[in-house]
């Protein structure tokens, strides 16, 4: 037997853990600037920035397509309706 995920929610599990691992890796990143010495501060602070940037900009993707979705959700239940109402 072979069970199957259905691909919006795959997709959603995979987008949740890359923003995971993605914060995991910010997290890391601000633990060690507060440790190393100033030359090496400047490039770790790019890189913070870097990943916060990408964490951003999932999150919007990810909030576009939630709506996307919801738009043709509710485009498709419209027509269900019209048609049902047509029929009676």
């Amino acid at each position: 037997m072979v069970y199957r995920t259905p691909k919006p929610t795959a997709q959603e599990d995979h987008w949740r853990r890359e923003t995971a691992n993605t914060k995991t890796q910010l997290e890391q990143l601000k633990i060690e600037l507060a440790q190393v010495r100033a030359d090496r501060k400047a490039k770790l602070q790019a890189q913070i920035e870097n990943l916060s940037k990408r964490i951003n900009a999932k999150l919007a993707r990810a909030q576009a397509r939630s709506e996307q979705a919801t738009r043709e959700y509710q485009a498709k239940v419209e027509a269900l309706q019209q048609k049902a109402d047509k029929e009676k």
